[in-house]
C-alpha cells in the first residue's frame, strides 16, 4: 500500500501591526511651536490633524486619539478622547478633528496626544496642539474707603523638578477668612489661618490661589504658579482622588489612584504618617480619620526614571450632636452646594467667564440658568464650563441643586460685561530700542513690532522672539517672550537677556514725538524705542 502524502496544515496568517505617520496640521498649525496661533481666552476652536495608516491593521472606529499630557494643567484645553469617524485601511489617510477651548489664563500651551488601538495600546509618534493666549487688560481697581487687606503670598521656589516639593507661605491682616488651594479645586476644602505655610509637591505645573475675604466682605485673590520641569521616564500619576474631601469625624473617605509607567514603589501617607508603603500601582482604600482637622494625603510613585508626587487635602469637622429619639430614622440629607463661582466676574465683550460648581449632600439633580434661561439641565455634580459673551450687560448665573427630600438650594453669581475698548495705538507699529532701564545704552539692533491681534515680535539683538501683549488706556501687559536658540557673543546674550527680563515688568506706556516709552509699576523707564517708518521704494 502506497503511503498517503503528508498533509500541510493551513498556514497561520501573520498578526498585523499598527503604525501611524503624521502628515500635516490641517488647522491651527503652530509651525513646530515656533509660531503658535493666538486665540482669545475661552475661544472655542476645532483642531484637525491628518494621519496616514502605514501599518498592516485596519484602524476601526474603536481606534481613538487620547490626551497624554502637556506643559500646563490647562493644556488639555477641554479636548476629549475622540474615535475614528470611519475605518482607515493601510495606506489611507484620515483627518481627525477634536473640539477644544482656549484656556482663560494667558500663556503658551502645548497639549500632547497619541493614537490608541482597540486594545487601548498606544502606537505611532505622539502629536500635539499648540496655541498662545494673550494677557487680558489689567482693570483699574475702584477706590474704597475700607483699608485693603495686607496680603503676602509667596513660594520658596517657583520652579522645581518633577518629584520635588516647595513651600507656600502667606501672611494676611485685616481679613475675616483665608483659603489656599490649587486652582480649579473647591476652595472651601482649603481653609487656613491668616499666617502659615504648606508644603506642596505638584507633579505638573500648577497655579495655587489664595482667596482672602476682607472684613467688609470683598474678596481678593492672589496667585503663585509653580513650574514643574518633567523628568523623562518618571512614573505618571494618571489619577489620585480623595472623596469626600469634607467629612464629619467618625466617617471615612476613599482614596483612589492609578500610576502608569515603569514603577518600582507606590507609597501613601496622611499628614506624614504611612498608610501603605507598598501600595499597588492602581487601587483604592478607605481611611477613617481619628481626629478633626486637615488631612493631607500624599501619593509618591518611584521608578528607575525618577519620582512623582501628588497630594490631596480633606477637611474633617466635628459633627453636631443631636438628642437621641425613640425611633431614629435618618432623614434624606438635604442637597448642598459646595462651591459655585464665575471667573472672572468682570469682562469685555467677546471674552469668556468660567463657571465652576460642586454639589453634594443629598443632591439628585443639577441645573444651571443664565438670566432665567436654562443652559445646563441634569448636569454633572462637579464640573466647569466656559461661557463667551458678545453683548454688554449684566448676567446672573444661578445654580440649582435639588435633593431627594424635595428641597432645592440655589446660589447666584453675577458677571458684568462691558463693551471692549478697541482703540490700540500700538497696533501695526514698528520700533527700534534706544535705551533700557533708565540709562542703559543699547548696543545691538533690538526691534519690536505690535499687531492689532495682541502679538509682539522682533529681534532681541541675537534671537528673534515672539510674545503677546494687551493694552487698556495707558496700561500695558507683556507676557514673557520665547526666542530662538542662536549662538551669539556673551555681550549680545547679556543685552538680550536684560531686554527679555524687562518685558514682563511693563505696566504703563506713552507715545510722544515718535518715541515709545514703557515704564514699570513704579513709573521708572524700562524700555525706550524710536519709531521705524517703512521707506517707500
Amino acid at each position: 500500500i502506497d503511503p498517503e502524502p503528508p498533509t500541510n496544515p493551513d498556514p497561520v496568517p501573520d498578526e498585523c501591526y499598527d503604525a501611524m505617520q503624521y502628515v500635516a496640521d490641517v488647522t491651527y498649525d503652530d509651525k513646530g511651536m515656533t509660531s503658535p496661533p493666538v486665540l482669545a481666552p475661552g475661544q472655542p476652536f476645532d483642531k484637525t490633524w491628518r494621519f496616514r495608516n502605514v501599518g498592516t491593521c485596519d484602524w476601526t472606529t474603536d481606534y481613538r486619539a487620547v490626551y497624554v499630557g502637556g506643559n500646563s494643567p490647562l493644556a488639555a484645553m477641554g479636548g476629549s478622547p475622540t474615535n475614528m469617524s470611519q475605518t482607515v485601511q493601510p495606506g489611507q489617510t484620515i483627518d481627525l478633528t477634536i473640539p477644544m477651548v482656549a484656556p482663560l489664563y494667558p500663556g503658551t500651551y502645548q497639549g500632547v496626544w497619541e493614537l490608541r488601538n482597540d486594545k487601548d495600546e498606544g502606537f505611532g509618534d505622539r502629536f500635539w496642539v499648540g496655541i498662545m493666549v494673550p494677557g487680558a487688560p489689567t482693570p483699574t481697581p475702584a477706590p474704597t474707603s475700607t483699608p485693603s487687606a495686607d496680603i503676602n503670598f509667596t513660594a520658596d521656589a517657583t520652579q522645581i523638578t518633577q518629584g520635588e516639593c516647595t513651600t507656600l507661605r502667606w501672611e494676611v491682616n485685616n481679613i475675616s477668612a483665608v483659603w489656599v488651594y490649587p486652582l480649579g479645586e473647591p476652595y472651601q476644602n482649603y481653609p487656613v489661618t491668616g499666617t502659615g505655610s504648606r508644603q506642596v509637591c505638584p507633579s505638573t505645573t500648577t497655579i495655587y490661589e489664595m482667596r482672602v475675604q476682607r472684613t467688609d466682605g470683598i474678596i481678593e485673590l492672589r496667585q503663585v504658579q509653580i513650574n514643574v520641569i518633567p523628568v523623562a521616564g518618571a512614573p505618571t500619576i494618571q489619577r489620585f482622588t480623595v472623596e469626600p474631601s469634607s467629612l464629619p469625624l467618625g466617617h471615612c473617605t476613599v482614596l483612589q489612584w492609578d500610576v502608569r509607567g515603569d514603577v518600582t514603589n507606590v507609597n501613601l501617607t496622611v499628614n506624614g504618617s504611612t498608610l501603605d508603603s507598598n501600595a499597588p500601582d492602581a487601587g483604592s482604600r478607605q481611611h477613617c480619620p481619628t481626629a478633626a482637622g486637615e488631612q493631607i494625603y500624599r501619593l509618591t510613585a518611584t521608578g528607575p526614571g525618577g519620582t512623582t508626587q501628588q497630594q490631596k487635602v480633606a477637611q474633617v469637622y466635628q459633627p453636631t450632636t443631636t438628642p437621641p429619639t425613640a425611633t431614629p430614622v435618618p432623614p434624606d440629607p438635604p442637597p448642598v452646594i459646595n462651591s459655585f463661582s464665575t471667573t472672572p466676574n468682570q469682562l469685555e465683550t467677546n471674552q469668556c467667564t468660567t463657571i465652576s460648581w460642586s454639589v453634594g449632600g443629598g443632591a439628585t439633580s443639577v441645573r444651571l440658568l443664565k438670566n432665567g434661561n436654562v443652559i445646563v439641565d441634569n448636569g454633572s455634580f462637579s464640573s466647569s464650563m466656559p461661557d463667551c459673551i458678545d453683548t454688554a450687560g449684566q448676567y446672573i448665573y444661578r445654580l440649582e441643586a435639588r435633593g431627594s427630600n424635595g428641597q432645592t438650594v440655589t446660589e447666584e453669581s453675577t458677571v458684568t460685561v462691558t463693551d471692549a475698548v478697541l482703540d490700540n495705538p500700538l497696533a501695526d507699529t514698528n520700533w527700534a530700542l534706544t535705551a533700557m532701564n533708565v540709562n542703559q545704552v543699547v548696543v545691538g539692533i533690538i526691534t519690536a513690532s505690535f499687531t492689532d491681534s495682541g502679538n509682539m515680535s522682533g529681534s532681541g539683538g541675537c534671537n528673534t522672539y515672539n510674545t503677546s501683549y494687551s493694552v487698556s488706556g495707558s496700561n500695558i501687559t507683556i507676557a514673557p517672550p520665547s526666542g530662538t536658540g542662536m549662538v551669539c557673543t556673551p555681550e549680545m546674550v547679556a543685552e538680550e537677556d536684560a531686554y527679555f527680563a524687562a518685558m514682563p515688568l511693563a505696566a504703563t506706556f506713552e507715545i510722544n514725538s515718535g518715541k515709545l516709552i514703557i515704564n514699570d509699576s513704579a513709573g521708572q523707564m524700562l524700555l525706550q524705542y524710536d519709531a521705524v517708518v517703512a521707506t517707500p521704494r
